[in-house]
């Protein structure tokens, strides 16, 4: 099965696959041939007969949504290959808007050109196969980003249906205080029946009046499925939860539905509510919960890893029970899946559980219907290892050092600028929650907005140049040799990976992001003398991709120069460490080190290990020539190049 695109007539055509992109994400059927020229993978001749066709990719390995995408959901391929729509208009409905980007057939990956508060009047409910591979790709926005708000309607917000390969970045959603609110609703983002291969990145989502998000299904269940790396914060008191995951009448097929690094912060209770039959519950930190954190009904196949559970102000007395609860249900309905729960769980820590690498097997109570209790849970329904991470594992983080990472780094914490790179810009509700989380401070569950300050103000900034409207920015076009007035190659793969263009902008890949980094050889003359010793100082630097702007020389006794090859005089009897940085014209940089010995007169210049020029020893004393590790030898060192380069840090254990 290889993706094709989708064209107007029947024919049949052969392609140089090596040269040919990603344009339509859809499986089709083909005819694959490979070349005699080839014993490898990237080359490959492709003859398709199909009754729509017009370009295909290589047989390429599976890729995640993105770089960072992990766990069951991270296999979504969006909108990769198909249309770009822009958001030109706040407007809760009409040409521009954010629900007609979302109710247009086909693969579509929506970008917004402007930024501030959508404020929707009724849910936007996106149901069918026709409307399944969509990127929604809230990075994009200007100025303080987007906020999508419910408070004018009395549903939920973004709804799928039976729709899949679905992936959701850097959104916030702040539902709001209706009067009218329908009873259980009110969710942001809701992933309904036959959802799959749909993931949750980077978003913020507070002032709920059901769950901040939920995956509940009524008939056909929903499966593969990621929330990564967001911030849920502050349900309304009404029905303060976070994360439900279950099903009405069919929980056995809900798998793989992972909720990792996210912060929970001033919810309710569901950290989440799983009722689903297998998931995994990894690095996640609650603080301030209400009544009771994470939660299992049934016959539910889990791992619980290197969370954290932090009490707080609104911590109610009733929670000193464990932060994991298990209760009977197993009806393969809405009590969750049938059969015994079999759980994982290591390298959690709360207020039962201070060290994560102690047992973890208390942390985890039986009870009965949700009345608190800290009945011991049977070691029957204990694993004893993980399960397996899937073609796309999680990472997982020691829980002793996670705090910091997720307060940094959760949440539609960024934006993207026309250069590629990624700008911080965090609205004003998440910064407080997070100082809360902090501080250990914050207080109750809020009734309405209003009672922590309302609904923030979104600058609406200036949407980076994109002459041809393919979501790229004109500036990172040039820098790539793409061509800013061309709408066709944002759907191209330059450089074979799979990602398309467009999408490798989207990701945050900076203006040239494989500049090799520079290297440098450095030389002085002498290295070794008497104070005062006037030294020589010769830096050779090239790069292979681009040109040396800059020289920076310390000279270890606080002496500075931007020179190429400057002279320096040493005063001081001492041994000094000599650097010299060179910077290339993307920022990379190359060092080196030299090592320079001032002796004084009394201890014989050089130690009579040779002439103080650096010169080899010409004495005559049939020994040969004469080293010592630094007094004359010409120092010459060829530098590790550092290759400094702005990007996400790859995090691990």
């Amino acid at each position: 099965m290889v993706p094709c695109a989708i064209g107007s007539a029947a024919q049949e055509r052969s392609h140089d696959a090596s040269t040919q992109w990603y344009l339509d994400p859809r499986p089709q059927t083909v005819n694959v041939q490979k070349s005699p020229m080839s014993n490898s993978l990237p080359l490959a001749l492709l003859t398709i007969s199909l009754g729509l066709v017009s370009t295909v990719t290589p047989a390429l390995a599976q890729i995640p949504a993105f770089p960072d995408a992990e766990g069951g959901g991270a296999a979504a391929v969006g909108g990769r290959g198909g249309q770009v729509i822009e958001v030109t208009s706040l407007g809760d409905d009409g040409p521009g808007t954010l629900r007609e980007a979302l109710l247009t057939p086909g693969p579509r990956i929506i970008v917004f050109r402007v930024g501030g508060t959508i404020e929707l009047e009724s849910a936007i409910w996106i149901s069918g196969e026709p409307y399944s591979y969509v990127t929604i790709a809230g990075q994009t926005a200007p100025g303080g980003g987007v906020l999508v708000s419910g408070q004018k309607s009395p549903e939920s917000g973004i709804m799928f249906n039976n729709a899949h390969d679905i992936v959701i970045r850097y959104l916030r959603g702040r539902k709001g205080y209706n009067s009218n609110q329908q009873l259980q609703t009110g969710d942001p983002i809701v992933l309904a029946d036959g959802v799959y291969n749909a993931i949750v990145d980077h978003c913020s989502v507070s002032w709920t009046s059901d769950q901040n998000m939920s995956v509940w299904s009524s008939s056909n269940p929903a499966h593969d499925i990621t929330f990564q790396w967001n911030l849920f914060g502050e349900p309304l008191s009404s029905h303060p939860t976070s994360i439900i995951v279950g099903s009405g009448t069919n929980t056995e097929g809900m798998l793989d539905i992972d909720i990792h690094h996210n912060l929970f912060i001033t919810p309710g209770h569901r950290l989440p509510n799983f009722k689903g039959k297998r998931g995994r519950i990894i690095n996640n930190l609650a603080y301030n919960w209400g009544w009771r954190a994470t939660g299992f009904s049934g016959g539910v196949v889990a791992d619980v890893i290197g969370n954290i559970y932090i009490k707080g102000p609104a911590t109610m007395a009733q929670s000193t029970i464990t932060e994991v609860l298990w209760r009977m249900g197993g009806d393969g309905q809405s009590g969750g899946p049938l059969g015994d729960p079999s759980i994982y769980i290591a390298g959690n820590t709360g207020h039962t559980n201070a060290d994560p690498a102690a047992d973890n097997w208390h942390m985890i109570a039986e009870c009965t219907g949700w009345t608190p209790t800290n009945n011991p849970m049977n070691p029957s329904y204990r694993r004893n290892a993980p399960l397996d991470g899937g073609a796309f594992p999680i990472t997982v983080h020691s829980a002793t050092n996670l705090e910091e990472l997720l307060r940094e780094e959760c949440g539609a914490y960024r934006q993207l600028n026309g250069d590629g790179s990624w700008v911080d810009n965090r609205d004003a509700v998440d910064g407080r929650l997070i100082e809360e989380c902090r501080t250990r401070s914050g207080g109750q569950l809020p009734v309405t907005e209003d009672d922590v300050g309302g609904f923030p103000v979104i600058p609406s900034g200036s949407p980076y140049p994109d002459t041809d409207h393919d979501g790229m920015a004109d500036e990172w076009e040039t820098a790539h040799d793409l061509d800013p007035n061309d709408p066709t190659d944002g759907n191209q793969d330059a450089d074979l990976d799979g990602y398309t263009n467009v999408e490798e902008f989207l990701n945050g890949l900076e203006a040239n992001p494989d500049n090799t980094p520079p290297t440098v050889v450095a030389t002085a003359t002498p290295t070794a003398g008497m104070a005062p010793l006037s030294v020589q100082f010769s830096a050779d630097a090239s790069d292979e991709d681009g040109q040396i702007v800059s020289y920076s020389w310390h000279f270890g006794d606080g002496a500075e120069s931007t020179e190429k090859d400057p002279a320096h005089t040493f005063v001081q009897v001492q041994d000094y460490e000599v650097t010299v940085t060179v910077t290339d014209n993307e920022d990379a940089t190359a060092a080196a080190v030299i090592s320079v010995s001032v002796t004084d007169d009394a201890a014989g210049g050089n130690g009579g290990a040779g002439p103080p020029d650096g010169s080899q020893d010409q004495s005559g004393c049939g020994c040969g020539t004469h080293h010592t590790n630094s007094q004359w030898s010409l120092g010459i060192l060829v530098l590790i190049a550092l290759g400094l380069r702005r990007s996400r840090a790859s995090w691990a254990l």
